[in-house]
């Protein structure tokens, strides 16, 4: 076999680096740039509360030596429940966890608080519960955010950026962030909108958050797939779904010296500034693995 192939088994040669029929790519000792959010959790049901967003992780210029490793993309919470972690871990090296985000209260009986998580769900508006707490960590100065306190509507859940307002304040979800890292500004961990009994206006949310229900009139909006946002409270209705989380690697490909192929419709490529960059989005709920070959390729096998 000539130097710089490699052989992907039962599958096809490939010529030096590449996605092939569902493997990602990247090169072994090379620097990359990855984000990492976790799902976000459900809205609160019944004038319930905004789902909280999934912890985010963003770094630049990282240096991958492992020899293999893992990425778990978490799934969006249900009604008033939380949203599953997101991990990329490299073996030998660190484990980064995006937490998934909080659930938002329900205000059956006498109404519940928001539930603890990346960033906390809202509190409901009966009782004027509390919202959770943000606990996803702060690495590079971004971590998590509380949901806001139950009031004249519920609270809104808790983003990357800033915490959910209280009902008090429109119960509007916390601010999530703008990120290019696949070559689109995307939002991503925003909080959800606190729901409404029919008085007031719900809670509005930004960065992938589903906006707040209103009883009698119209339901609480899901998080958007793939952005950790929080979903909507809810008026009379289910809590809005909480968004998918999601894992993305990005790196130079110049560093590669060698062609991309791709069967696989999480990869892509893009240039700026006389770079062209390589894109391996992770966006289906579950696990996946990679090695990284003594050639030094890696293969991400879905």
């Amino acid at each position: 076999m000539k130097a710089g192939t490699s052989m992907l088994t039962g599958f096809v040669v490939a010529l030096a680096i590449g996605l092939i029929f569902g493997a990602a790519s990247a090169q072994a000792g090379i620097t990359i740039d990855y984000l990492i959010v976790g799902g976000g959790g459900g809205g609160g049901g019944w004038y319930g509360g905004g789902g909280g967003a999934g912890g985010l992780i963003y770094a630049t210029n990282v240096t991958v030596s492992s020899s293999s490793g893992s990425v778990t993309v978490g799934a969006g919470g249900g009604s008033n429940s939380n949203g599953g972690d997101s991990v990329l871990t490299f073996d030998g090296g660190p484990t980064l966890t995006g937490l998934g985000g909080g659930g938002g209260g329900y205000a059956a009986d006498q109404g519940y608080p928001g539930s603890n998580g990346g960033s906390g769900g809202g509190g409901a508006e009966r009782g004027t519960k509390p919202g959770g707490s943000g606990l996803q960590p702060e690495i590079n100065g971004v971590g998590g955010y509380g949901g806001g306190q139950g009031g004249a509507i519920s609270g809104g859940g808790g983003g990357a950026a800033s915490a959910g307002a209280g009902g008090s304040s429109g119960g509007h979800g916390g601010a999530g962030m703008d990120i290019d890292i696949t070559g689109v500004m995307v939002g991503y961990a925003g909080g959800g909108g606190g729901g409404e009994n029919g008085i007031s206006t719900p809670g509005s949310a930004t960065h992938g958050g589903g906006a707040g229900g209103l009883k009698n009139s119209y339901g609480p909006e899901a998080g958007t797939p793939n952005t950790g946002g929080g979903g909507g409270g809810a008026g009379n209705t289910n809590g809005g779904s909480g968004g998918s989380g999601i894992v993305v690697i990005r790196y130079d490909m110049s560093n590669n010296g060698g062609s991309i192929k791709s069967d696989d419709s999480v990869y892509s490529t893009y240039t700026t500034n006389g770079i062209t960059y390589a894109v391996h989005q992770f966006k289906t709920p579950g696990n996946s693995s990679f090695t990284i070959t003594a050639a030094g390729t890696v293969f991400i096998v879905r």
